[in-house]
């Protein structure tokens, strides 16, 4: 029980909530983000998850999905949130 709190207050397990951000270009640690349609640099305005991928904090994977459209979005960087790709959307269907 401890242990686990520790884990979550140090925001330690790969995947936790990190909450609701006003930019995706400030999520940069692994995580799940939510962003509402008033976000900056998100494909479209809309409520989404964000998942965030990362070796060492420097090649960083970022997912999208809209929660009201059936579609799916990438993008990336490869130092450390400085500069992104431009979002992609992948096919779903």
């Amino acid at each position: 029980m401890l242990l686990g709190g520790l884990f979550t207050s140090l925001k330690l397990f790969p995947f936790m909530d990190r909450g609701i951000i006003s930019d995706a270009n400030d999520a940069k640690l692994a995580g799940m983000y939510w962003t509402d349609n008033k976000a900056s640099n998100i494909p479209v305005a809309d409520w989404m998850l964000l998942w965030v991928f990362t070796s060492n904090n420097i090649y960083i994977i970022q997912f999208i999905y809209p929660l009201n459209e059936r579609k799916l979005y990438i993008r990336n960087s490869n130092d450390k949130g400085r500069n992104w790709s431009d979002w992609k959307q992948i096919q779903t269907t």
